[in-house]
């Protein structure tokens, strides 16, 4: 199986990137391949359906790639710190960008990291968004 795990986080190095790195030794312990995509070392463009403007060259592939990856992918494992209470907008600007064709049938693992206050409502809002997307959350 090969998995994708996104890294919500819009900080470099973050817990958040830290925790996708042991899930990814966890899921190699039992001969499964996660790739991680951090948001914050390759940042895609802000969705814009109007094409009014024009995101960077880097951009643009980041965002390729991820499309590319996200088809690829058996599993995914959305990763996310507390934001406000609730998930980051790289994070959900990244989702506006895939379909259901990307998630559609397809497990996903939610978690999420918080430097003070435990909250699962970040979780609970991707929950919802993953359900739309006609993913199988597994928080």
């Amino acid at each position: 199986m090969k998995g994708l795990i996104i890294v919500g986080s819009a900080k470099v190095d973050s817990h958040t990137k830290g925790l996708a790195r042991y899930l990814q030794g966890r899921f190699k312990d039992h001969e499964m391949e996660a790739e991680i995509f951090d948001l914050a070392d390759r940042p895609i463009h802000q969705l814009d359906v109007s094409g009014a403007s024009e995101p960077p060259e880097t951009y643009q592939q980041n965002l390729t790639d991820l499309r590319e990856k996200a088809r690829e992918a058996d599993f995914f494992v959305l990763g996310t710190p507390n934001y406000h209470g609730s998930f980051s907008g790289i994070l959900k600007n990244a989702l506006d960008h895939l379909t259901m064709d990307d998630f559609k049938m397809k497990p996903v693992g939610l978690v999420g990291n918080s430097g003070g206050i435990v909250s699962a409502e970040p979780l609970s809002h991707l929950r919802l968004i993953v359900r739309t997307l006609l993913g199988i959350a597994v928080p």
